[in-house]
Formats: structure tokens, C-alpha cells, sequence
């Protein structure tokens, strides 16, 4: 049977490092031409995941769409309705859906797909895959919450200067601490309805956590524990490609 690991976890807490480890144990991510551009400039940091995202544009796009339909998005902590994936206008979705999967994936035993907006949607991934005849491989990557809220709050700088200038036309005594304290606190409620999600959705379901930092600190013990949980006889084995990814995971690109 075909495998597909589902990689899972809030934005900026890992999932592009994970999904890129996977890709050099020899799981199938993703043609390169269909990635997700690797470079985001920023006034502050320059840049963000140098390395890539592993992350498939096509995807990435239609769960925001999906999100959307619901007057949703990645950015907004807001539960879709109940039942929503029994909604007569899903099934054009599960339909789109089905065909990315074949469209990328045809063929390939074992790949992976990652975007975080998969915490928020994960019962259509589910659905589509099985009925595709696909064994999905949940694995959770989590982060210091601080750590997050801070990534992404440098991740949304050019968003937050806009709204900014925005609010401090309409009232000039606006104090800016007190606007970043509003942001933080903002991001602090899409960080926990994505977890709260998650928990949600993976109730009654056999996955891995993996934490980030440890990760970071101990990559060979934790690439083993990703080999072995996969457990499949396709992949590299992590000590023949132990260079490579000492070289992946480089803890000085840890952004926040």
C-alpha cells in the first residue's frame, strides 16, 4: 500500500525543517518546480527558510481556497461549522484535492505534504487518501510557543507597518506599544486554535511528536526515531546520509 506522511504543526514551528529531513531520508516531497518560492525578504531578517519550505504551492493555494469558502483563512482563528466536510459543495474540493494528490504523488509510494493549514483541514486529507487507497503517517512537529508567536510576528512585519499606518491615521494617539501588545495577543489566539484543532482531529489516532528544538540539539537520535516510526524499507538509512543532513539542520537559520 502507498504511504503518505502528513506533516503537521502550527506555521514557523518546524514543518519545512521536518518535511526536508524526510525529503533527505528519501521520502518524496515534491518536484522542485512546484515548490514553494524558499525566499521571503524582510526589512528585518532578509530572509526566511533560505533552505525551502517543502512545500508544494498548489497545495498551499487550495487550502486556502478551501478556508475561504467558509470566510476563513490561515490567519484566522475560526472553527468551521460542524459536519463541514459532509457540505454538498465540498465535494468539488475532495474532487480538486484528489486530483493534486495524483497529480504530484502518481506513482510514488511513499511522499509526504506539508502546510500548516492542514491542522485546520485535516478531515478532507483523510478522506480524499483513503478513498484513495493511501495508509496515512501522522507526524507532529511542535515549538516553544513564544517562539512561534515571535517568528511570525517578524514573518508579518510589512503586514503589521500597513495596518499600523492604517490605525494611527484614524487615531493619531494610538500608542504603538499597545498596538504590538494587540498583535501578539492576536497570534497568540491563531496559535491556539490551530492546536486546538489538532487535538481535535487527531483524537483516537496513532501519530509521532517530534519537538523542534530538540531536534535542533539532537538530530541523529531524532532522524532515527522519524526512520523507524515510518518504518518503511524504501528509505535511506539515516547513517548513510548522516552528513547531509548534519548540513540540513543548521540551528544558526533558526528563525524567530
Amino acid at each position: 500500500m502507498r504511504k503518505c506522511i502528513l506533516v503537521l504543526g502550527m506555521h514557523r514551528s518546524g514543518t519545512s525543517m521536518l518535511n526536508g529531513v524526510l525529503k533527505t531520508i528519501g521520502v518524496f516531497t515534491g518536484k522542485d518546480e512546484y515548490m514553494l518560492d524558499p525566499v521571503f525578504f524582510n526589512p528585518k531578517t532578509k530572509q526566511f527558510n533560505a533552505k525551502g519550505f517543502f512545500e508544494i504551492t498548489e497545495i498551499t493555494n487550495f487550502n486556502e481556497e478551501l478556508l475561504q469558502a467558509f470566510d476563513a483563512s490561515w490567519i484566522t482563528p475560526q472553527n468551521l461549522p460542524e459536519n463541514w466536510l459532509d457540505n454538498k459543495n465540498i465535494e468539488i474540493f475532495k474532487k480538486k484535492l484528489a486530483e493534486i494528490i495524483h497529480f504530484h504523488f502518481k506513482e510514488i509510494n511513499i511522499f509526504s505534504i506539508k502546510d500548516p493549514r492542514i491542522c485546520l483541514l485535516l478531515p478532507i486529507y483523510e478522506h480524499v487518501l483513503t478513498e484513495m487507497g493511501i495508509e496515512i503517517i501522522y507526524i507532529l512537529i511542535n515549538r516553544n510557543k513564544n517562539e512561534v508567536l515571535r517568528s511570525l510576528s517578524n514573518v508579518l512585519q510589512d503586514e503589521k507597518n500597513q495596518v499600523w499606518n492604517q490605525e494611527k491615521q484614524a487615531n493619531p494617539d494610538l500608542n504603538h506599544q499597545l498596538y504590538e501588545i494587540k498583535i501578539f495577543k492576536h497570534l497568540d489566539k491563531i496559535y491556539q486554535h490551530y492546536i486546538n484543532q489538532l487535538n481535535k482531529y487527531l483524537v483516537g489516532k496513532k501519530y509521532l511528536i517530534i519537538s523542534y528544538n530538540a531536534f535542533l540539539e539532537k538530530t541523529e537520535i531524532n532522524t532515527d526515531r522519524l526512520y523507524h516510526y515510518i518504518n518503511d524499507k524504501s528509505l535511506i538509512r539515516p547513517e548513510l546520509v548522516k552528513e547531509n543532513i548534519k548540513a540540513f539542520v543548521d540551528k544558526k537559520l533558526k528563525t524567530y
